[in-house]
């Protein structure tokens, strides 16, 4: 492996990036989603190895209510991984890839599954709860965010991203990266 990373850095790749050479520790990562737009966000959470092919994720689906969908929604979220790991990702498709690849071991240890939220980015919509339609992207989508550790955020943090209405993302709204608190 040390001979890898030598020759990467022999050739020109960047040998002091954080996310590849960065120690993880064994603090775990919260993760917080605010839902600012007045819609439901449907949408993947999870946190992984990037550099892994292999890596098994940790993850949960949402169907996240608005902030102003009732007084008793907050519109918040969160996910707190087990241990750090080296990439958080919301709707991101590596993500999704590891996720089906590792199913039916899920499966097998009772992890259920939303389809629907099994998506790249995120979907918003404003059908009611019951409707057949209440997980269809009807008010239109935000694209895929992934973070990574080291250089986004440090292990033993809270992650915060942020989905609110952008006219001029693709979809008609952003998931945003909005820091970490310490």
């Amino acid at each position: 492996m040390a001979g890898a990373v030598l020759a990467a850095c022999l050739v020109g790749a960047t040998c002091d990036n954080p996310n590849v050479f960065g120690p993880l520790t064994n603090r775990r990562i919260s993760i917080l989603v605010l839902n600012e737009t007045p819609y439901r966000a449907i949408f993947t959470l999870g946190a992984y190895e990037n550099l892994n092919e292999n890596s098994v994720p940790e993850f949960v689906s949402f169907r996240l209510e608005s902030a102003q969908s009732s007084a008793e929604e907050t519109g918040t979220n969160g996910f707190q991984t087990e241990t750090c790991r080296r990439a958080i990702s919301l709707g991101g498709q590596q993500l999704l890839n590891l996720i089906d690849k590792n199913r039916r071991n899920f499966e097998d240890e009772g992890t259920t599954f939303d389809d629907e939220a099994m998506v790249a980015g995120v979907k918003f919509s404003d059908a009611p709860i019951g409707d057949p339609d209440e997980a269809v992207a009807t008010v239109g989508t935000a694209e895929p965010i992934t973070i990574l550790n080291g250089i986004d955020y440090p292990c033993g943090s809270i992650v915060v991203f942020r989905l609110f209405e952008d006219a001029d993302a693709p979809g008609g709204f952003r998931a945003a990266f909005e820091g970490t608190i310490n």
